[in-house]
């Protein structure tokens, strides 16, 4: 379901305790689509002059899945990620939920879930 409180809220309130709440795919990619920009933002403000330049015109890249880009987003990408760049990390991070999502073996998909909230919740301690 979507990830709006009162979704979540009626859910609670109409089946109880013993229902399962899960989020769908796309509100959950969506929110991370969000959090890549943000850093991408903020990288921008306070990153230096080159960082800068490097992000400039850069949104459509993070929130396309890499088989969808254009060959100029391609080779800007390609560039972008020989630098050493938050965005980058955090769009790989995104790109690796979303495979996640292709696991066709419900433990094996909740055990790479597991460490990439790990590997999400290290970067955020940095």
């Amino acid at each position: 379901m979507d990830m709006s409180p009162a979704y979540i809220a009626g859910a609670k309130a109409n089946i109880g305790s013993h229902a399962e709440i899960v989020f769908d795919k796309y509100h959950v990619i969506a929110h991370v689509n969000q959090a890549v920009d943000a850093v991408r933002r903020a990288e921008m403000r306070f990153g230096q002059r080159d960082v800068k330049e490097a992000l400039k015109e850069t949104l459509w890249i993070w929130l396309k899945n890499q088989d969808n880009l254009t060959e100029k987003q391609k080779s800007k990408y390609q560039k972008l990620d020989q630098q050493n760049l938050v965005t980058v990390k955090v769009y790989q991070m995104r790109l690796t939920l979303q495979d996640i999502y292709d696991v066709p073996y419900r433990s094996l998909a909740k055990q790479n879930l597991l460490a990439w909230c790990r590997w999400v919740s290290f970067l955020r301690l940095r």
